[in-house]
This record gives structure tokens, sequence and C-alpha cells, in this order.
């Protein structure tokens, strides 16, 4: 029997991941949660990945505050924050209600650094 495990989008913000799990549970499903991260990439890449998504609108900020929009596509992103709140979130879950949870990392083309990343990063 194939076990089935539920795999998110790209996810940003842990305590949304947090409410999304425990939603779930509270309706009964305990299946494993695969949240997805962005793995390390530059910003560039990952605006280009959103627009190719359709999520464009989301990242208009960037028309709004175009001073900020050089060091966007220059900085490179890395999923070292949202994995550590993730983490001590389920550590800190003694009720277990964000039940069995872990990552998945979208490499955005740049597998060598995201496999690289998952590896050597705790």
């Amino acid at each position: 029997q194939v076990e089935m495990q539920i795999v998110t989008q790209v996810c940003f913000n842990a305590s949304a991941i947090a409410e999304f799990c425990k939603e779930l549970r509270a309706h009964g499903v305990h299946n494993t949660i695969r949240i997805g991260a962005a793995g390390p990439t530059k910003m560039s890449t990952l605006i280009k990945y959103a627009m190719a998504c359709g999520v464009g609108p989301s990242i208009s900020m960037l028309k709004k505050s175009p001073g900020n929009a050089l060091g966007l596509v220059t900085q490179q992103q890395s999923p070292d924050a949202l994995v550590h709140q993730i983490s001590a979130m389920v550590g800190e879950d003694s009720e277990g209600g964000l039940g069995d949870v872990k990552m998945h990392l979208f490499s955005f083309g740049g597998f060598a650094g995201t496999a690289k990343w998952a590896t050597t990063s705790r």
C-alpha cells in the first residue's frame, strides 16, 4: 500500500503553516504534511518563477517600491529562518496538534545548491 502525503506549495509564513496543519488535524486528516519551501536561490529567480506561476500580482510591491527592487533582485534567498521557525513550533508542540510535519524544498533550477543546503543545514 502506498502512503499518501500532503505537499504544500511554496510557503513563507510559519504561523500560517501551523494554522494550516492544525486545521487539517481538526478535520481528521493525519497524513504527513510536507511543507514546501524555496531552496536557496537568488530572489530574481524566485520572482521569475512567481511570474511564470501566475502569482505576479503578489509581488506588485516591487512596482510600488522601485528602490527596493534592485536589492531584491540581487539578494540570495535562504530557507534557514522558515525551517528554524517550523522546527521550533514542532518541537514545542507537546499536544501533537501539528502532527507529522516535514519539509519539501523546491530547487527552482538550483538543484545542486538546494541539495548541498539540505545536507549541511541543521
